[in-house]
Parts: C-alpha cells; sequence; structure tokens
C-alpha cells in the first residue's frame, strides 16, 4: 500500500464484527473510496442503517467495496441487504465487488 501511495486503516475483524457503528463512522470520516469487508460484516451493519447515531453517514465517496471472505464463499445476500440498507446514505449497487481468496 504504501508503494503505491496508498493510505490504509486497518480495521480488525473483531472490530467490525463488535462495533459496525464504529467501522461505518470510521468509513465516513475518512472519506474512504476504497473498503475491503466480509460478508459477515456487512450483515451486522444491515440492522444499523436507521440508527439515530448514522443520521449524517454518507457513504457516495465509496467507489470500491470489496466483499472478501477468504476462501469462504461470499454471500449475494448479505451484500445485497447491505446495499438496500445504505444506497440511501449514497452508496451505489455498482462499488460492490465480490471477489474470493484465499490466504
Amino acid at each position: 500500500a504504501g508503494y503505491n501511495g496508498l493510505h490504509v486503516i486497518f480495521v480488525p475483524p473483531s472490530v467490525m464484527n463488535t462495533l459496525p457503528l464504529a467501522w461505518l463512522h470510521m468509513i465516513n470520516k475518512l472519506k474512504a473510496s476504497c473498503v475491503i469487508s466480509s460478508s459477515r460484516a456487512l450483515s451486522g451493519c444491515v440492522s444499523l442503517a436507521q440508527h439515530k447515531e448514522l443520521r449524517d453517514l454518507k457513504l457516495d465517496g465509496v467507489r470500491m467495496l470489496l466483499l472478501d471472505d477468504g476462501a469462504n464463499p461470499w454471500s449475494l445476500a448479505s451484500s445485497d441487504l447491505f446495499f438496500e440498507a445504505y444506497s440511501s446514505k449514497g452508496l451505489t449497487l455498482e462499488a460492490l465487488c465480490p471477489c474470493a481468496g484465499s490466504p
């Protein structure tokens, strides 16, 4: 990341799973344009979309939301639900990028 001049913020999966509001606030505060997440983390955020603390959340700057669950299959249902929940916050369908990989 440093080689390409990218500014990278790592949020441990344990934080994303236990404090999804903090993760969403960080995306907003840092104006992240590229975000990598697991399907599981997205699922944990769906029910929070109307939370009062997310009233001013803006995701219109997210150009790419990579869904990577490692060697596990990702869930299209969770990405669809996340999009439905956060499209009103500016998230575009084109930003969702399911991918596969393994360590």
